[in-house]
């Protein structure tokens, strides 16, 4: 039986055999080679195997360089700011494209409804793809890559000369915004020390926060659609190209494709030159091991059959389904017409820019506090405002439609209704950002890109059949039994989180540990800890694969 495995140096020979930077060119063999497993079993002690790099009369600091990192998330952020001006775009140009008095293009009832939600269509498309690409390149490569095609699809918008070539523009820019909305988060969960890895993380919603906010900006200039592609196309394609030319690939990502000289010189890059990150690419490594990490698509599926990753996955499908049904993209989505109905806004289009507003204090507010909090309560906290702000829109709706003399008591309140989406705004933030976070971290390094995948896939299909089905839902059960289905959906969300391992401030390998050890207490088995605290894992891998 062979499998992939690497060899180190024998620590056991003596202090001369301590690995140095020389030695570990025996260790980086790229491709990796296959041995015979019970061989180097025999030869090697798992634990001491990833011996750490001796340096003589070297200084270190306490805690790592934190510059890097913050340039790194700031570069690949750039993406979510696309992603926020996608997001928005429709709302900004919908009035042009479908005005009669317009001398360009012009979109009837039916194309602008399908002009509106087919960047979701392209999203379905688009997560999917992410998982082939960071599986194959990695989320800094995955990344490089898409850019230039997102650029085409807004190049495709600004010289679109005819209706079905627009819709079909819009198509593609979903698509290469779902990529774009994946990878970022990925690349830094993986590249962040983990004490920095939520806030950081949560730059990246902060930037898709400001990228609404930009939308919104720029549309209040009186530019074209034509002329918003082009700025948008421009402005978020070209800095993040160029920046992430100076970065390296993730340690964690370099390693499980066995690169390891690379994954040190990345691990040692992020985390700056007089921090000694020996223990932390030690556990990288024992992770790469312990979990025979998998490098294809098909190997990364048959991880499905290990029921904790399908029950962690379970649990991050029925948080987005949810909170998904608990208004998420509805309500944003369907602001100025909720503001209308309500009569709550003399002006929809300035009420849509306070949303948006109230939306970026959130994620700001967010990153302040999520390594204080912890993501359970960053969560559960803000989907329960969540179910209350839904739930008062809802009681607004019923006072006004469905009550003797509505109209004459929701005039007192009228402010109700924009106090509460706006709530909602500031509180959906924060659930976001939380679950753009949680499958880059509970996931493991053997399905961690097609794991993100699978939930990014699942939650645009959930957003198309939600914004699609909603104007039909009001028809049929008025809007305040809509909005009461939307708050018992997100109270249901709320309790998710209990399911899932609180993660913040653990390393990515001690989150997997964890797992790991509830697996094999499970089955019986009981993991064997030495002087150095790794787990000896020989006997249990070996008889694992074979």
């Amino acid at each position: 039986m062979h499998e992939k495995a690497m060899v180190f140096n024998d620590t056991s020979r003596g202090p001369s055999a301590a690995t140095t930077p020389n030695d570990l060119k025996s260790v980086q063999h790229e491709p990796v080679f296959h041995i015979n497993l019970e061989k180097s079993i025999q030869q090697t002690n798992i634990c001491n195997s990833y011996n750490s790099v001796t340096k003589i009369h070297q200084t270190y600091t306490q805690r790592p360089s934190l510059s890097i990192q913050i340039l790194a998330t700031l570069v690949i952020a750039i993406g979510l700011l696309g992603s926020g001006c996608a997001s928005t775009y429709s709302g900004a140009t919908l009035t042009e494209l479908t005005s009669s008095n317009s001398t360009d293009l012009t979109l009837d009832d039916n194309s602008a409804a399908l002009f509106a939600s087919l960047i979701n269509v392209g999203g379905l498309v688009g997560s999917m793809t992410s998982g082939f690409m960071m599986i194959a390149l990695g989320p800094r490569v995955a990344t490089l890559v898409i850019t230039p095609a997102w650029l085409c699809a807004w190049m495709m918008i600004y010289f679109a000369n005819s209706v079905p070539f627009l819709l079909v523009a819009r198509f593609f820019v979903g698509v290469t915004k779902s990529v774009l909305e994946i990878t970022p988060y990925m690349y830094v969960a993986e590249i962040t020390f983990k004490e920095y890895r939520g806030a950081l993380s949560g730059v990246i919603d902060v930037s898709r926060a400001f990228g609404m906010m930009f939308m919104y900006g720029i549309g209040a200039l009186h530019l074209t659609w034509r002329q918003l592609a082009l700025v948008v196309g421009t402005v978020t394609s070209a800095p993040i190209f160029i920046g992430l030319l100076f970065f390296h690939d993730s340690p964690r990502w370099l390693a499980g494709k066995g690169y390891f000289k690379k994954a040190f010189r990345s691990l040692q890059f992020f985390r700056g030159h007089h921090y000694n990150i020996d223990q932390e690419y030690k556990e990288i490594c024992e992770q790469v091991r312990e979990t025979n990490v998998n490098t294809n698509v098909l190997q990364q599926l048959k991880c499905l059959k290990d029921v904790t990753i399908l029950k962690r996955l379970g649990i991050l499908i029925a948080m987005t389904f949810l909170f998904q049904w608990g208004g998420n993209t509805v309500v944003l989505s369907y602001a100025t017409v909720i503001f209308n109905e309500t009569d709550s806004c003399t002006d929809a289009n300035v009420c849509s820019i306070a949303v948006g507003a109230g939306r970026t204090v959130g994620a700001l507010m967010f990153l302040v506090l999520v390594d204080r909090v912890g993501r359970r309560l960053a969560f559960m906290v803000p989907a329960l405002f969540c179910s209350l702000s839904t739930f008062i829109i809802g009681v607004y709706f019923y006072v006004k439609n469905a009550m003797v003399n509505g109209e004459e008591l929701v005039s007192v309140v009228s402010w109700m209704p924009m106090v509460a989406v706006f709530l909602f705004s500031f509180n959906t933030s924060w659930v976001v950002a939380v679950f753009s976070i949680l499958p880059g971290e509970v996931f493991p390094l053997s399905f961690r890109s097609m794991g993100k995948a699978i939930v990014g896939t699942f939650s645009n299909l959930v957003k198309i059949v939600v914004v699609q089905s909603f104007p039909t839902l009001v028809t049929v059960f008025d809007y305040y039994t809509v909005f009461w289905i939307f708050s018992f959906c997100a109270v249901a969300s709320a309790a998710t989180p209990l399911f899932l391992l609180e993660t913040s401030a653990k390393s990515l390998e001690e989150i997997e540990r964890h797992y790991m050890n509830k697996n094999n207490r499970a089955n019986g088995d009981t993991l064997v800890k030495d002087n150095c605290g790794c787990t000896d894992m020989q006997e249990e891998i070996g008889m694992k694969i074979n």
